[in-house]
């Protein structure tokens, strides 16, 4: 496992995921750093960063981990932040109406992971981020289809001013559901 880790043709993406009934803060929160310490991609909700970690911003989440190549603080309907290097980009979420919350962060972590594959900027990871929980936040369960690609290309090149109202018109007109 050390050697894949240490691979430079891998990325390591640690999702801190932490969840308190299974074990409290006090147990998880050192062995959870040190696993995000690890990768090379991380998210984690800045709520629970503040459980666990004394963290109350995503800056402090920063100085926490600042050799973490690209971090991902997520803020809930707030928005999420990405820090890479000495860069700090911000992506506020388009309002959604909350069927049931369960699946959202593993929603955002795969838009933006499918963001990075697709070779887009901050900005477009975080965005197809939110998309993506935006379409899980929507439904029953924990699986929503991804948005189809033309809404995503639409709303990907929508300017920073829009990009709320853009995204929350588009899916509340139904324009999330066609096919791809």
């Amino acid at each position: 496992a050390e050697a894949l880790l240490s691979d430079p043709a891998l990325t390591v993406s640690f999702d801190v995921n932490h969840r308190p009934r299974l074990w409290g803060p006090g147990v998880a929160a050192p062995r959870l750093l040190a696993l995000a310490r690890l990768a090379d991609v991380v998210f984690v909700g800045r709520d629970e960063a503040e459980e666990l970690w004394g963290t109350p911003t995503a800056r402090d989440v920063r100085d926490l981990l600042p050799d973490t190549d690209r971090l991902v603080v997520k803020d809930a309907a707030h928005g999420a932040t990405e820090f890479h290097g000495g860069r700090e980009v911000f992506v506020p979420a388009p309002p959604v109406e909350v069927v049931e919350p369960v699946g959202a962060g593993d929603a955002f972590a795969a838009g933006y992971l499918a963001g990075r594959l697709r070779g887009l900027g901050s900005r477009g990871r975080l965005r197809l981020g939110h998309l993506c929980a935006g379409r899980v936040l929507r439904v029953v369960g924990d699986l929503a289809a991804p948005p189809p690609p033309r809404l995503v290309d639409e709303l990907l090149a929508v300017p920073d001013e829009r990009w709320t109202a853009s995204a929350a018109a588009a899916e509340a007109a139904g324009r999330g559901e066609e096919d791809g």
